[in-house]
């Protein structure tokens, strides 16, 4: 009752004061969208069933959103500007409650320099390609070792949501300069009296510093380069997985280490852009005491390399997209007294070729796409029960009913490999079969 009361007294107040809320329009506007998805079959295939089985758990049907969640996303977002200062705030739903997902402030002294505090997310200079909608439905977007979407792994300097505060300086025509400090700062002071120190240390700080830059070529493309920061690396493990690699190493996520970023996206030509980017990272190194027998082991870690790919051309009703990406060279060496080992992780390669075609009411196209992972090696020996290569097809059909409002509804078929290329085992999933149907609406 009380939320009730609350909530007929906020209508009451807006429907009430017209006044104040035009106030509150001027350099200001409200916006929404919204992103909702609805599998009402999934069918997952199973390799020679077993006696027993219970297939009803084979036969699926789920709602959320079209790259995964319970919930689907719905945003309203605020945001204002008065001359040279503005703010920026969102909620979503993504865990069927509102939550925030955006508040900053920003201030731009010089038409030149903006700062940006609080939590704020920068596509300036992100990937210029991104897949349509379906293709998850289908097979994964991006090299699942490399652990970034589909326009991060090309380039990516705060193009996801992260805290601090952020820099641009645009000094000369067609330059941008983003200096960030990711990450929560943990508050001031406390008491004015006694002091207590707040915040987070400033080498936790400034150890996760972002540096990027960004230069258009007139008539050419974009160029960009950028270093992004992060705390020492440290890999810890037993002494039977260090010492001996008697067991497969958990591969780090290359987002958590420290990289240098290069990429450069061609528009010279008229309906077509190609963007490719590429990532390398200096290997950190750690020396710690291991547990389950004790005993001091050296690590270096070589965290290879990472390319990303995006291809998007227009030629009169046809529209091709192509996404690609891979992850190669990272590897262990294990250094103990009596015991050296060298450990390599398989090149894993993604690749998605999306084709559509207007006819005039509406859009069809398919999604092709293969994911293959190379067998892991140990001292220059094939890993056994390593390597997997999956594929997936789909088709489907679109519909846009406004700017930035559409759906989508197809038919996919993923299949799932087997590791290490030997012989599927019984009572396991071979592939899916799924029926999406993806509703998104854009509102501003």
């Amino acid at each position: 009752m009380r939320k009730k009361i609350i909530l007929f007294l906020i209508i009451a107040m807006i429907a009430g004061s017209g006044q104040a809320f035009a106030q509150l329009a001027n350099g200001n506007y409200i916006g929404a969208s919204g992103n909702f998805s609805f599998m009402p079959l999934e069918l997952q295939l199973v390799h020679e069933p077993a006696a027993g089985r219970d297939r009803e758990n084979d036969l699926k049907a789920a709602q959320g959103q079209w790259w995964g969640s319970t919930y689907g996303r719905l945003v309203l977002f605020f945001r204002g500007q008065h001359n040279f200062i503005g703010y920026e705030a969102q909620f979503l739903t993504d865990d069927g409650i509102l939550q925030l997902d955006l508040a900053n402030a920003w201030v731009k002294p010089f038409d030149w320099m903006k700062l940006t505090i609080g939590r704020f997310a920068d596509a300036t200079l992100r990937g210029r390609v991104l897949p349509n909608e379906f293709h998850y439905t289908v097979l994964r977007a991006w090299s699942r070792t490399a652990n970034l979407d589909a326009q991060d792994v090309i380039f990516n300097f705060n193009s996801s949501v992260t805290g601090g505060a952020q820099l641009a300086l645009t000094p000369i025509y067609n330059l941008y300069i983003g200096l960030t400090l990711p990450g929560v700062f943990s508050g001031f002071p406390v008491d004015s009296t006694s002091q207590v120190p707040g915040g987070e240390t400033a080498k936790n700080i400034y150890s996760n510093i972002q540096a990027a830059a960004g230069y258009t070529l007139d008539g050419i493309g974009l160029i960009r380069a950028q270093y992004v920061g992060k705390p020492e690396f440290e890999i810890t493990r037993t002494m039977a997985e260090s010492m001996y690699l008697g067991q497969r190493y958990s591969q780090p996520v290359y987002t958590d280490l420290p990289r240098f970023e290069l990429a450069f996206a061609y528009t010279g030509l008229d309906d077509m852009v190609i963007d490719l980017g590429f990532k390398f990272a200096p290997p950190p190194m750690s020396n710690f005491t291991l547990t389950g027998g004790g005993g001091t082991l050296k690590t270096t870690y070589n965290p290879g390399y990472v390319f990303g790919l995006g291809l998007r051309m227009n030629m009169g009703n046809f529209a091709l997209i192509f996404n690609g990406s891979g992850h190669f060279g990272n590897s262990y060496k294990a250094e103990a007294a009596a015991v050296t080992n060298e450990y390599s992780y398989g090149m894993n390669m993604n690749f998605h070729l999306m084709p559509q075609y207007n006819l005039g009411f509406g859009f069809v196209g398919m999604n092709l796409g293969i994911d293959i992972t190379g067998k892991e090696k140990i001292n220059g020996t094939d890993v056994a029960g390593t390597g997997r290569t999956d594929f997936g097809i789909g088709a489907w059909f679109s519909k846009h009913l406004a700017p930035g409002c559409a759906f989508w509804a197809g038919l996919s078929y993923t299949y799932k490999g087997v590791e290490g290329y030997g012989a599927r085992q019984p009572d396991q999933p071979s592939g899916y079969i799924r029926i999406p149907i993806i509703i998104q609406a854009w509102f501003f």
